[in-house]
């Protein structure tokens, strides 16, 4: 029998469930940040002033620019053979961007920083989601995703609610610093 010792199959199973405990939390954080503003963004442009046409233009637009963002920045990660540099730079660059927001206050403005932000948060799911598949992979469970995900879906669950009441006392500018 070529039966390999318990003590050699250890770090492995260690190794894995360090890399799964990682992505979990990775996930639940940062669907717990995109919780704290993503659906409330048709609120956040009303209370800028926007009429529902100008809404409805700048959030179609935004759809354009997901469809396009997606794959540049998946291109991007394959030319520097780093998944998790490019969610990196996509993660400071879109907060960057949120922050711009606060100080756009005309329609042009307001839809150039969305562009922007949209740009680069868009791309940031697909990234994850390579790289937590890839650790996976070489941690021996490609099919553990699941269970990672659902992490994300706790926080985004959680914190929809606790940001939905700390929007109705206060307004949806005031999230976008968190």
């Amino acid at each position: 029998m070529n039966q390999v010792p318990s003590v050699e199959r250890e770090p492995a199973a260690v190794e894995l469930r360090r890399v799964k405990i990682v992505f979990a939390a990775l996930y639940f954080f940062f669907m717990l940040a995109r919780a704290v503003f993503g659906p409330f963004i048709t609120l956040y442009l009303e209370e800028k002033g926007l009429s529902p046409e100008q809404i409805g233009l700048i959030t179609g637009i935004n759809s354009f620019i997901i469809i396009i963002s997606q794959p540049v920045w998946g291109i991007v990660a394959d030319r520097i053979r780093s998944t998790k540099k490019t969610l990196i730079l996509c993660m400071i660059c879109q907060a960057v961007f949120a922050l711009s927001l606060l100080f756009a206050n005309e329609i042009f403005l307001i839809a150039i920083a969305f562009m922007i932000y949209t740009s680069f948060s868009s791309s940031e799911g697909p990234l994850m989601d390579t790289w937590a598949l890839t650790s996976l992979k070489n941690a021996g469970d490609p099919n553990g995703m699941g269970r990672v995900k659902m992490w994300g879906c706790i926080g985004f669950s959680v914190s929809s609610v606790v940001s939905g009441v700390f929007i109705s006392r206060y307004s949806t500018g005031a999230i976008i610093p968190i």
